[in-house]
């Protein structure tokens, strides 16, 4: 990450300026509890992350702008299951995604570290264009 590029990174309603030092210990902290809600802002870019520990999986959704429909990353895997996986936003609200529509937690994680460091979607991703 070049010095002129500031990332600001949410938990849970917790907004910080965060270092690259810091980034880790807060995504553990994301981890360390059943349900989080992650934004991270980096210029006109933003990454959400919401996870759900006890099923290791994340819903990841990447906007170019506020209000607009961006992106959200697929399973990629061959595990096919229709299940629903719960995520809970730090307002309490309830959301339910499809398992195809959320990757593994681990995945979810190196996107963020991704997304930090360089911005944009990272490309070992696969993603879903919500605006079409």
């Amino acid at each position: 990450m070049d010095e002129q590029t500031q990332v600001t990174i949410s938990i849970d309603g917790r907004k910080s300026i965060v270092e690259t030092a810091d980034l880790r210990a807060q995504l553990q902290q994301a981890q360390d509890v059943e349900f989080a809600e992650v934004w991270l802002e980096r210029g006109p870019e933003m990454l959400s992350l919401l996870t759900n520990s006890a099923q290791q999986r994340a819903f990841l959704m990447f906007l170019t702008e506020e209000n607009q429909a961006g992106f959200h990353a697929l399973d990629n895997s061959s595990v096919e299951q229709d299940a629903e996986i719960d995520f809970f936003l730090n307002n309490g609200q309830q959301d339910q995604y499809e398992f195809s529509d959320t990757i593994a937690l681990s995945e979810g994680i190196r996107a963020v570290e991704f997304f930090f460091a360089h911005g944009g979607r990272a490309p070992f991703i696969l993603w879903q264009d919500d605006s079409v």
